[in-house]
């Protein structure tokens, strides 16, 4: 489930708690500071990567040679011949190419499980909000990660393929750029899918959730508070979408509704 814990709070979620943040446990974090940790790792071990599978052909020193001049062409030669209008070039090919391949099926499967949604979630739990958000969010999820593993995957091995791949690396274009443009096409596209995604979702869950109870005066019985002498009223709602709240009003006239439901015991009445 996506919401064991809760809803987190934004901030929190993004940068971690400061106060319960510990160093070596990744958990406290935050997304910004494991998004900036989790690149790093790549930059140490991709390269390491490297040098152990070309060990395995050329030998170790070979396989350091060619390494270390891979890593000393990208910074002296790929990064300042860099182009941001080739790399958009590419991306704006990756994301023709995303829409020929149908990634809007992806989008179809999840219209499709909203529809169906209802007869499976089950909205006798003492938490629907839970329930519902903690579906949609799966869903969306595994949606989009399926998506991009299956473009980022299938891309350039279809090109080769197809020989559509010969009209790009012909250009003056560098690898890295290829590579880079069609990362950010594949964002760009999950992007568009995960905004929509969440806008049909927000519905979904609204749509669901959304329910009222009624009460009447008949309904409040006035009690007196423990070592206190001020009473107050208290009563039940209806039993509306498979719970009901308990109500309290205060001296002030000011009103309280728990958000507990009462579904075992309204099973039994």
């Amino acid at each position: 489930m996506s919401l064991e814990r809760g809803i987190p709070n934004y901030w929190e979620w993004l940068l971690g708690n400061p106060v319960d943040s510990r160093l070596f446990y990744p958990e406290t974090w935050g997304f910004l500071w494991g998004a900036l940790a989790i690149c790093f790792l790549l930059l140490i071990v991709a390269p390491f990567l490297s040098f152990v599978i070309a060990s395995f052909q050329y030998g170790p020193s070979e396989a350091f040679y060619y390494v270390s001049r891979a890593m000393f062409s990208a910074v002296t030669e790929d990064l300042p011949r860099f182009s941001l209008r080739r790399t958009l070039a590419i991306s704006r090919l990756a994301i023709q190419e995303a829409i020929r391949n149908r990634v809007l099926i992806g989008f179809v499967v999840f219209v499709v499980l909203l529809l169906f949604a209802g007869l499976f979630l089950d909205v006798q739990n003492s938490n629907p909000a839970r329930v519902y958000l903690s579906f949609v969010l799966g869903t969306t999820n595994y949606l989009v990660l399926l998506m991009a593993l299956f473009l980022s995957t299938f891309s350039i091995p279809n090109d080769i393929k197809n020989r559509t791949i010969y009209t790009v690396v012909t250009k003056p274009i560098r690898a890295g750029e290829i590579v880079l443009g069609r990362t950010l096409g594949f964002l760009a596209v999950g992007t568009v899918m995960l905004v929509a995604m969440g806008g049909i979702s927000y519905f979904f869950v609204r749509a669901g959730l959304s329910h009222e109870h009624a009460m009447t005066v008949a309904d409040l019985t006035e009690e007196t508070l423990p070592n206190s002498t001020i009473k107050v009223r208290r009563g039940q709602t209806s039993f509306d979408d498979h719970h009901r709240h308990t109500v309290e009003i205060g001296a002030d006239g000011k009103g309280r509704t728990s958000v507990a439901t009462a579904i075992a015991a309204a099973r039994y009445r």
